[in-house]
């Protein structure tokens, strides 16, 4: 039994970091390719969207350390860099990257109406954090910071940090390693995956989960 503020999370996000560089180190090759190297599962999305900053500064940490010793993963040739997905359901989060509608709205909607009327429409949304993970800046609430760009050639959510000094900013040219869209996780599948029990039990019943991440 550990209290409250023991170290649990932590020595988890430890082991986390370890099997995450050695995949890289032991098969280069399969790296390549984005594969999901840890699952955490939660029964509240409260819970879920709480350990959410925590991996996210992991992830950071994790793509900071490869960087720094000349693991050049910008490259095509190179690794995907490490980063979280939050799989919790339309309710907290969209399902699509684009192609949504006015009943369903997708992730550009979202950003788009973020952009337009300064807050969110409805409970779902695309960005979830108040501040940077990384560096506190509140920049990061900005639907200016976040579009639908690419990650190696394929559709995904891209956020920045407004922070002068921050790696995430666009000027590091690392950026926010999250996402919170489905559409997203399938098609770019995160180091860790970071999810409420439910979903798990949809996928035994909804084909779109192996049929679009092409398993």
């Amino acid at each position: 039994w550990f209290p409250t503020g023991g170290g649990k999370t932590e020595a988890y996000l430890g082991l986390i970091a370890i099997i995450g560089f050695y995949r890289r180190l032991r098969y280069p090759e399969e790296e390549r390719h984005p594969s999901v190297h840890a699952i955490m599962r939660y029964t509240l999305r409260l819970l879920t969207m709480d350990q959410a900053p925590r991996l996210v500064r992991l992830a950071m940490a994790m793509n900071l350390v490869s960087h720094d010793y000349k693991e050049e993963w910008r490259t095509d040739d190179a690794p995907h860099p490490f980063r979280v997905g939050m799989w919790i359901g339309s309710k907290s989060s969209p399902n699509r990257l684009e192609g949504g509608s006015k009943d369903r709205p997708d992730a550009k909607i979202m950003l788009r109406q973020l952009a337009e009327s300064g807050k969110e429409i409805g409970t779902a949304r695309a960005i979830m954090f108040e501040e940077c993970p990384w560096c506190g800046s509140d920049s990061i609430r900005s639907a200016s910071n976040w579009e639908i760009g690419e990650l190696r050639g394929r559709k995904s959510l891209v956020g920045r940090c407004g922070g002068q000094d921050c790696p995430a900013s666009s000027e590091q040219g690392i950026g926010i390693p999250f996402t919170s869209v489905d559409e997203d996780i399938y098609n770019n599948p995160p180091s860790i995956l970071l999810a409420t029990v439910d979903k798990f039990v949809q996928a035994a019943y909804n084909r779109k989960y192996t049929k679009e991440s092409g398993a």
